[in-house]
């Protein structure tokens, strides 16, 4: 192999495992010293991606929970409204009002990390609607169809992710 085919063949997008497994094979090729750090180069790789995965779904736990937490919050204040209501005989709401503007002070980032879960799932949509369309014996008005419900599915990831860049960059001040 000469190096413009190696080259050739790293041009489409890999894998974190393809990376990794071609690392480790090219490292058999080179020179002791510079296959040690290929080989370390791959294992940190490995390492750190295992590790990025985790700390994403440790991520998305505490996004829901804490998505759960202000739901008990409102629910807890809409209850103090009508305890008061029930003393007082006057409709009321000042509870609900105040847990409303503190967890709108609060959370920005659990919305952001929700709303990055909504464009990820649409933007899955829009791979399996293009996966339909692919389908042997799908006749041209569906293919039409799944491809044109994939564009906009993808449209609608993209402007989901617009808003959350807005809402980074108020997270981020």
């Amino acid at each position: 192999m000469t190096n413009t085919q190696n080259v050739t063949e790293l041009q489409p997008r890999m894998t974190r495992e393809q990376l990794i497994d071609a690392a480790r094979t090219a490292a058999k090729f080179l020179p002791v010293a510079s296959a040690q750090l290929m080989n370390e180069l791959a294992n940190r790789l490995d390492i750190t991606s295992v590790a990025l995965c985790e700390s994403m779904h440790q991520r998305s736990a505490l996004a829901i929970e804490n998505t759960v937490l202000r739901d008990d919050v409102t629910c807890w204040a809409k209850e103090c409204d009508r305890i008061v209501e029930r003393h007082t005989k006057k409709h009321t709401n000042m509870h609900q009002l105040e847990a409303q503007r503190e967890l709108r002070e609060l959370t920005p980032v659990t919305d952001y990390v929700i709303k990055e879960f909504k464009s990820n799932a649409v933007d899955e949509l829009a791979i399996l609607y293009r996966k339909f369309a692919d389908e042997k014996g799908c006749s041209v008005n569906m293919q039409c169809s799944y491809r044109l419900t994939a564009e906009r599915a993808e449209s609608y990831a993209s402007y989901i992710r617009s808003e959350d860049k807005t809402d980074e960059a108020a997270i981020n001040g």
